[in-house]
């Protein structure tokens, strides 16, 4: 009985290896998966400008440049207006200024201060005038070159009314045609200051001026609107 229970066992065991044996399979190694060839990158066309999107581009404009005010003046009389109207030595002046309405003389006193300035960038003389007329607070600023007197820019305001026209007669009226004046010798006169002897009478562009050398503005000048006299202005003091 025990010899037939081993055999039997060995039978079995048998079996059991020879099923293990034939289940064992080999496991195929898993297959490369090949990595992918990358792509060329896209070709774009060259273009002549780049196009650029939301992107603000800051334009420099160039300053406007301003025509020279002197520029049409010619030479014409020997002696400039800028040594009968010495600014550089005098910063405040007042006139005695007489204008005409229908042959009827209007009297009033001017006061002027006199400062360097920059318009448009250049170099300026301001002029700021205040007077009375007709009851009334005037005040007039002008801009003046330093090189003919001639006004570059002016604003008057009178009765709460502003303009800004450069005058047209006078020595810094821009109907002015020459920097300089013509010396057409003395004369005795009688003005505000007193009476002067010998003193230099100057003409140009239809203004007439007497000023001597010890002062810094002329004693007297007259301005003219064709044959007529339009104003009159008497030197009063300065300082």
């Amino acid at each position: 009985m025990k010899l037939q229970t081993i055999i039997l066992l060995t039978v079995v065991s048998m079996l059991l290896l020879a099923g293990c044996f034939g289940a064992k399979k080999e496991i195929a190694p898993p297959a490369l998966i090949p990595e992918p060839t990358p792509e060329p990158p896209a070709v774009v066309p060259e273009q002549n400008e780049p196009i650029v999107e939301n992107q603000t581009v800051n334009e420099t404009v160039p300053p406007v440049q301003e025509a020279s005010i002197d520029a049409n003046l010619t030479e014409q009389g020997d002696t400039p207006l800028t040594e009968l109207f010495n600014f550089d030595k005098s910063k405040r002046v007042v006139f005695r200024k007489v204008t005409y309405d229908k042959g009827f003389p209007n009297l009033m006193e001017t006061t002027s201060n006199v400062a360097e300035d920059t318009l448009n960038g250049v170099a300026r003389w301001k002029v700021a005038m205040v007077y009375i007329e007709n009851g009334v607070d005037v005040s007039e600023t002008i801009w003046l070159s330093k090189e003919s007197l001639l006004c570059a820019a002016y604003e008057r305001v009178y009765n709460n009314t502003k303009t800004n026209s450069c005058p047209v007669l006078g020595p810094f009226g821009i109907s002015r045609t020459s920097k300089n004046a013509q010396k057409l010798g003395n004369e005795n006169i009688i003005v505000a200051l007193g009476t002067f002897d010998n003193t230099p009478k100057y003409e140009g562009d239809s203004v007439t001026y007497w000023k001597t050398n010890d002062k810094p503005f002329p004693l007297k000048y007259v301005i003219k609107n064709g044959s007529n006299v339009d104003t009159t202005y008497e030197l009063v003091s300065y300082t």
